[in-house]
């Protein structure tokens, strides 16, 4: 794949199962230089942290890697600077991390030591009935998520039930065919998990443009629910991964862990995205497209159910933003009781001690090359 200077993805997401983390892909610990955990109630200055330093670091030429917070997806969950081996993680709920290897590779970044305890608990009332209104939404938001994805299956069984199983196999084997040159591998390859796309409070945001821009072979696979796309795609990348490719695979929030949306093999300049009124993409220069709902029947599908689940799915969706909504606004509420007490020059004097010791590597990496 292309030289790339800034990737932008989600490492967690809101799902059905609540929320969900693929934190540990952001950056291998056991490779890595420095993690730095930082840790801090909202309002702090977490993100506005992250920005400054990997903003420090794209003026100076090195790839960022931005994982945006699926919650509130103009602020950041981590940055990650994959050519020297460093990234800065927020720590806190709902994504809490802990140190893994103290010391050695992790350190944590106390925001909270720049807060005015005082003030704060002068606030206690406010502070706890805020961070329970945020919890009681999100609890309202899962459960829709949850109540959606049962719809969309019903959906994907509609479907599903009209499929040609033939027809689904030459779609098969068109894109096998990329890997049909190269034998499997004595040592698989790495894989890699993470979100294109992300269901949050400003509605489904996606990064998926940005992602496939600097890839080579293109591939789309369109189709509606149940057609087959996401194991057309699972089944690549676990060849892939059989062959010695790392693979980047780019999950579903609706089913984190069993549907893939997207994926992209580095090393082969390739990726194969599906499209959908969802998540629709399309670009000029296609190394193949691949239209799944050409291995239905149309006689066997049952075109009333499917336009009425679609309907319901669409409503219970929405429904889970409305919630999301609600609990970003509660959130802002929350945060404005601790900016207003935070020592942000003491923050950004930290932030400048920071960014030497993240130079210091970098300086490292580039004596090496």
């Amino acid at each position: 794949m292309d030289a790339y200077v800034l990737r932008k993805f989600f490492p967690g997401n809101n799902t059905p199962q609540g929320f969900f983390s693929f934190f540990q892909y952001i950056i291998r610990r056991e490779e890595a230089k420095d993690v730095l955990i930082l840790k801090g109630g909202p309002g702090v200055g977490k993100s506005v942290f992250m920005k400054g330093i990997a903003g420090e670091m794209l003026r100076r030429g090195l790839p960022v890697e931005y994982h945006h917070c699926a919650s509130d997806p103009d602020s950041l969950d981590a940055v990650a600077f994959p050519t020297i081996g460093v990234a800065l993680l927020d720590g806190t709920a709902p994504h809490v991390v802990d140190p893994l290897y103290p010391g050695c590779v992790d350190w944590i970044v106390n925001l909270g030591d720049y807060w005015d305890e005082g003030s704060l608990k002068a606030n206690r009332v406010e502070i706890i009935r805020h961070t329970q209104s945020i919890g009681r939404h999100y609890a309202h938001a899962y459960r829709t998520l949850q109540a959606a994805k049962n719809i969309y299956d019903d959906w994907a069984a509609a479907n599903r039930a009209a499929l040609q199983g033939g027809l689904v196999n030459q779609k098969r084997s068109f894109l096998q065919e990329l890997l049909s040159p190269y034998p499997v591998a004595k040592s698989p390859g790495r894989r890699r998990c993470l979100f294109a796309t992300a269901i949050t409070a400003s509605g489904l945001v996606s990064f998926l443009d940005g992602l496939m821009d600097p890839v080579k072979d293109v591939y789309v696979v369109t189709g509606e629910p149940g057609t087959g796309k996401s194991q057309l795609l699972r089944t690549l990348g676990e060849d892939a991964l059989q062959r010695g490719f790392d693979v980047e695979f780019y999950q579903c929030p609706l089913d984190p862990v069993g549907r893939v949306e997207h994926l992209i093999i580095p090393e082969l300049k390739a990726a194969v995205a599906t499209s959908t009124i969802y998540h629709p993409y399309i670009r000029e220069g296609l190394a193949g497209l691949i239209d799944m709902g050409n291995c239905l029947d149309p006689a066997q599908q049952d075109r009333k159910l499917i336009e009425e689940d679609r309907e319901l799915f669409n409503q219970l969706l929405e429904r889970s933003i409305s919630f999301l909504r609600q609990a970003k606004q509660a959130h802002d509420q929350l945060e404005s009781y601790y900016v207003p007490h935070m020592d942000f020059d003491g923050v950004a004097a930290l932030r400048a001690r920071v960014m030497e010791r993240i130079l210091a590597h970098a300086d490292k990496a580039s004596a090496r090359i």
